[in-house]
């Protein structure tokens, strides 16, 4: 899981910075390019929606605080990914063990109902 994330990292966060043009379009496409033999297209849409839910999931991992840097290494590390609805649901309750690291969140849990997805 950790070898796709440096996959999406590599393609989300991508920079020219003092690359030419060239030898940045090939940094992002090798990344690409690699993700298409992790993922491919196939006619099985339930594979096709795991392979999205994990893209997904990934990228919302990635883009966490330090704070969740222990929760994250150990569901970038395992075997299976939840979804995003239950990740968020995982680290919801880490948050009620450390009060301080969700000072900020909205009251309202209503409002990411949208933002769950399918929410099974």
């Amino acid at each position: 899981m950790s070898y796709i994330n440096g996959l999406l990292t590599n393609i989300y966060r991508a920079e020219q910075k003092e690359k030419t043009l060239a030898e940045y379009y090939i940094e992002v496409n090798k990344a690409v390019e690699e993700m298409k033999l992790i993922f491919p297209i196939t006619a099985d849409v339930e594979k096709m929606r795991q392979q999205q839910e994990h893209v997904i999931v990934q990228c919302f991992l990635s883009g966490l605080g330090q704070e969740y840097d222990v929760i994250r290494t150990q569901m970038l590390t395992g075997t299976d990914l939840p979804n995003l609805s239950d990740m968020y649901a995982r680290l919801r309750r880490v948050c009620k063990d450390n009060v301080t690291t969700c000072a900020t969140e909205p009251n309202d849990p209503a409002a990411f109902v949208g933002f769950g997805g399918r929410g099974t």
